[in-house]
């Protein structure tokens, strides 16, 4: 008995965009602390600059 290729489920959100359940698309696979970690060091980079600048 052959197997089926499994589809994944569409689902469609409010704002009528085309959403997969699976969550595994992309290549490219960050670890969240890796984000939080560069997003903050980031926003503390801008408030450096924001406070630093000359009057």
């Amino acid at each position: 008995m052959p197997k089926r290729e499994r589809t994944k489920p569409a689902i469609f959100s409010a704002a009528g965009l085309l959403r997969f359940g699976e969550e595994e698309e992309s290549d490219v696979q960050l670890d969240p602390k890796v984000v939080v970690t560069f997003s903050a060091i980031v926003g503390v980079a801008i408030l450096i600059l924001y406070f630093a600048r000359p009057i």
